[in-house]
């Protein structure tokens, strides 16, 4: 009786060949975070996804000082940092520091 290797073989690769296909190849495969300020007048809504029909989170304070950190080049801004990450902003309401 002749005993098969290959399927053990193929087996330990798929484990460990999917392992190194999630690690991304370059650090330029990571988003890019950009600064940003409050250019409003008033209060900013901080949505729950990328448009106005998602729900208010929360608001930023349109005498806010401090930087947010989000997504760059979007029109919608996906916050990265702070008590908002995770939360949209609609980059009309923002200035690119």
């Amino acid at each position: 009786m002749k005993i098969a290797t290959r399927p053990i073989a193929v087996a330990a690769c798929a484990l460990g060949c999917a392992a190194l296909l999630s690690i991304p190849a370059t650090a330029a495969q990571a988003a890019e975070t950009c600064r940003y300020t409050v250019s409003a007048d008033k209060s900013v809504p901080v949505k729950s996804g990328p448009g106005k029909g998602y729900t208010t989170q929360g608001k930023v304070s349109a005498s806010r000082t401090r930087p947010l950190f989000g997504t760059c080049d979007t029109t919608w801004v996906k916050i990265s940092q702070g008590k908002f990450a995770g939360g949209w902003i609609w980059s009309g309401y923002l200035d690119r520091m």
